[in-house]
């Protein structure tokens, strides 16, 4: 398997104590493209081709996550952000369109990173900067948990077929 990223010292399985601290999340990591989310204080957000998940409580989104039995991981952070910043962040940035913004837009922006990184870029960055805390692994086999290989046209493609099945169902 071709990876971009591979995590390293990660828990399986570990329920994270609370929500609170700030996290990314890493959903269908094992995906072509993965999809991005981020929470603090028990809040998250996600930037969606078919509109935004805003304020959202936390705690129930794993529960959900965790019930679907898809691959996630979870990235805790060393680095708060205020639950206010955050709600900014995803309000200014609330709609995805191909080249443009993607679901990892209001993330980027939140690190004061504008350039055009994709979550392997940006995994490298927090590790570096050491801005991680924990890594919490679900549904995944250990030989498996790293970011596969994607380009930008993977992530315009995922939005445009998303994008087509929303129009197709309204």
């Amino acid at each position: 398997m071709n990876y971009t990223y591979k995590f390293n010292g990660y828990s399986v399985g570990v329920v994270p104590p609370d929500f609170n601290p700030s996290m990314l999340w890493i959903i269908h990591s094992n995906q072509i493209p993965p999809h991005i989310g981020f929470s603090t204080a028990d809040s998250y957000f996600s930037l969606k081709a078919t509109g935004v998940d805003f304020n959202l409580q936390a705690n129930r989104v794993f529960q959900s996550l965790q019930r679907k039995q898809g691959e996630f991981v979870l990235v805790e952070l060393t680095q708060s952000f205020d639950l206010e910043q955050v709600k900014q962040g995803f309000q200014e940035n609330s709609v995805i369109f191909n080249g443009k913004n993607t679901c990892l837009t209001p993330i980027k922006h939140l690190f004061g990173v504008q350039n055009h990184l994709m979550l392997p870029d940006l995994l490298i960055y927090l590790e570096k900067n050491q801005l991680i805390s924990s890594i919490f692994a679900f549904n995944v086999s250990d030989s498996q948990l790293g970011i596969k290989s994607y380009t930008q046209a993977d992530i315009d493609e995922r939005i445009e077929n998303l994008q087509r099945a929303a129009r197709r169902k309204s």
